[in-house]
């Protein structure tokens, strides 16, 4: 009598649905870590605003939501950007 013998490497247990338990496990997970997120998001929030406001890039988002139209946006973001980057020069003279 001949047996024929199929292998795989995935577990039997692995193929049935288990969409609804990852979620579960991904929502505790994310959960339980907000102990952790929202102290190290309150801390990072100024330093990256503050970094932000020094180079220029707060006044050039500022200037493209006051603009309606994108090609006058990318215009301003280059006018911005080529003034922070001239008024950082002159700083470092």
């Amino acid at each position: 009598m001949l047996h024929l013998q199929m292998s795989t490497s995935i577990p039997f247990t692995y193929i049935i649905d288990t969409t609804g338990t990852d979620f579960v496990i991904a929502l505790a997970i994310h959960k339980l870590s907000l102990p952790v997120r929202v102290p190290l998001t309150l801390a990072l929030v100024p330093i990256v605003h503050r970094t932000l406001a020094k180079t220029g890039v707060l006044k050039a988002v500022e200037k493209i939501v006051s603009k309606s139209s994108a090609s006058t946006s990318a215009a301003v973001v280059a006018d911005e950007m080529n003034a922070a980057d001239s008024t950082a020069d002159k700083k470092t003279d």
